[in-house]
C-alpha cells in the first residue's frame, strides 16, 4: 500500500472512530484464481506494423494487428494478463529493445513468453558494413547474444525460427540486411538445437510459414468440415515481409497448436481453442476472405499448414 492510500485509509478510520460506531470485524474478499502473465517481445510483426504503400493497383491500405490483441480475443482478462514489448524499431538496435522487453518481462513475472519475430533481427540486419565472411560472422555472434537474453528467463517460452526473406521489398529490406543461405540454415540450426536442450522452450516455424505464403497457395483447416484456401502472398502485406491481419491470426492459430507442448494438460490458456473461423468471426475479418476461399474439407489427406 502507497503512502496516499494508508492516509487515507488512516482518515476513513479516526471518522469512524470518533462517530462512535461499533465496527465489525472486515471479511476478506475472496480470491479468485490468479490470471496467467502472458508477454510478448519481439519486433514488427508481433507490434502489427503496417506497411505505409497500397497493397498493389486497387489501391487498397495495408492493415495488420498487434499480436498482442489478437491474443486478447481468444483469451479473456479473467483468464490471462496479456502485455507486449514488441517494438517495429527493433531493427536499429535488437540488443537494446531486446535487453529491455526481456527485463520487462522478467519484472513482471511473465508465466508465458511468446517471441515470435524475437530471434529475427539477431540475424537480419547491417551489424555493420565489413566484407561479406565478417558481416556473417557478425549475424552468428548476435544471435548468441540473443540466445543469452531469452536464457534468462524461467518460464515457458515459445520463440520463431528464420524465415527465409530475400523476396521482401528491398526498400523494406535491402540485400546487405538478409544472411546468405549458409548463415541462414547455420542460424535456424542453432537455434533449434538450444531449443532442444530446453524443455521449457519451443519453436513456431516463421520459416515454413513465409515458405507456403509465398511459394503456393496455403489450404488450412477453417472449421468443422471446412477448409480455407489462400493464394499465394495473401498473408502477407506488399512488401512481402509483414504478416496481413488474417495472416496474424494464421500466425495465432500455430501459437495455439504449440502450446500444449510448453503447458500442463489442465491449463487455463488450454481451455480455449478457437478454431481459424472463430478467430476471423471474433476479429471482424470474414469479409476479407479471399472470394471463394472456403471449401468442404475433403476425407483423404491432410490441409496443408497449420490450423483447426
Amino acid at each position: 500500500m502507497n503512502a496516499p492510500v494508508r492516509c487515507v485509509v488512516a482518515v476513513l478510520a479516526t471518522a469512524f472512530a470518533c462517530s462512535g460506531q461499533a465496527q465489525s470485524p472486515a471479511t476478506p474478499a475472496a480470491r479468485g484464481p490468479e490470471r496467467t502473465k502472458v508477454v510478448v517481445v519481439g519486433a514488427s510483426v508481433s507490434a502489427g506494423f503496417e506497411d505505409p504503400t497500397s497493397r498493389g493497383s486497387d489501391g487498397a491500405p495495408n492493415r495488420s494487428y498487434r499480436l498482442d490483441v489478437a491474443l486478447k480475443k481468444i483469451w479473456s482478462r479473467d483468464v490471462a494478463r496479456v502485455y507486449s514489448g514488441a517494438n517495429f524499431l527493433m531493427f536499429t538496435d535488437p540488443t537494446g529493445y531486446g535487453r529491455r522487453q526481456i527485463d520487462s518481462a522478467k519484472k513482471v513475472r511473465a508465466d508465458l513468453v511468446l517471441g515470435i519475430d524475437f530471434p529475427f533481427w539477431f540475424g537480419y540486419g547491417p551489424h555493420g558494413r565489413e566484407a561479406a565472411g565478417v558481416l556473417e560472422g557478425r549475424r552468428l555472434a548476435a544471435q548468441a547474444k540473443c540466445l543469452a537474453m531469452l536464457e534468462e528467463l524461467d518460464c515457458p517460452l515459445l520463440i520463431g525460427d528464420y524465415p527465409d526473406m530475400r523476396g521482401a521489398s528491398h526498400k523494406m529490406l535491402p540485400a546487405r540486411m538478409v544472411p546468405n543461405k549458409v548463415t541462414l540454415a547455420q542460424l535456424n540450426h542453432r537455434l533449434l538445437a538450444w531449443a532442444a536442450k530446453r524443455p521449457k522452450v519451443r519453436v513456431l516455424s516463421l520459416a515454413d510459414f513465409v515458405a507456403k505464403a509465398t511459394t503456393q497457395p496455403m489450404r488450412l483447416d477453417y472449421a468443422p468440415g471446412r477448409t480455407v484456401t489462400f493464394p499465394k502472398y495473401f498473408l502477407l502485406q506488399s512488401d512481402r515481409l509483414h504478416a496481413t491481419r488474417l495472416g496474424v491470426l494464421v500466425l495465432v492459430r500455430q501459437i495455439r497448436d504449440v502450446l500444449p507442448q510448453l503447458l500442463p494438460k489442465a491449463h487455463p490458456l488450454l481451455a480455449v481453442d478457437p478454431t481459424l473461423c472463430d478467430l476471423v468471426q471474433a476479429t471482424g475479418l470474414a469479409d476479407q476472405l479471399p472470394a471463394g476461399a472456403l471449401h468442404a474439407a475433403t476425407a483423404v489427406g491432410t490441409p496443408q499448414g497449420a490450423g483447426r
